[in-house]
């Protein structure tokens, strides 16, 4: 198809923040979205694409930064991880290992003080899974969850010392933090989300 004068484009804003994500473009590409032609055509829709690409601008820019600043030392940790975890299973092959079951996330936030003592009558019928700041809440409750996300590189030793993690599988990725590796898990699964896990 040739160049054509005029072009209309039908997409939801939500796609074209992770369209534009997604995409490696230059700058002033992104910018002419935000145009003011965009805001004589359709006002309101022009406000609100102008914000969506000035929050993806911005997600992008501290991505960047994240990746730059933070990449030699995860790379380091991958590879210090790597004897402990190269023989556990990739997280791929969670899918439909609890298929047909119920299944409860638990996470800390307003609502779980209200409802965290639902947990263990669900326990007995369904998957728990949680995150590491909620693992020794749920422990001391009696509940070993399926379960407990802790991808996170910072050190978590304040949410793991003194509990005991032996009846709970631990999500992980290669650049966790090496106190966690460490720790005597049921079983450890892996995201491969970067450099290390593809090698």
């Amino acid at each position: 198809i040739g160049p054509q004068e005029n072009v209309i484009i039908s997409t939801t804003l939500g796609a074209t923040r992770w369209g534009l994500r997604s995409l490696l473009i230059l700058e002033d590409r992104v910018r002419r979205l935000s145009s003011p032609t965009m805001l004589q055509v359709d006002p309101v829709l022009g406000v609100e694409l102008h914000e969506e690409v000035f929050h993806t601008h911005m997600a992008r820019s501290a991505e960047s930064y994240t990746g730059f600043s933070r990449s030699r030392e995860w790379t380091k940790t991958g590879l210090e991880n790597v004897n402990r975890l190269l023989g556990e299973p990739d997280c791929h092959l969670l899918k439909d290992r609890f298929k047909g079951l119920p299944g409860i996330m638990v996470a800390p936030g307003p609502s779980l003080r209200k409802n965290i003592h639902l947990v263990p009558e669900f326990a007995k019928k369904g998957v728990v899974c949680t995150v590491s700041h909620v693992l020794r809440r749920l422990i001391e409750m009696g509940i070993d969850p399926d379960l407990t996300v802790a991808v996170e590189a910072n050190a978590l030793a304040p949410h793991f010392d003194g509990v005991q993690v032996e009846g709970t599988s631990i999500l992980v990725s290669e650049n966790t933090a090496p106190d966690t590796i460490g720790r005597p898990a049921k079983q450890f699964w892996v995201i491969h989300d970067g450099t290390v896990g593809k090698w």
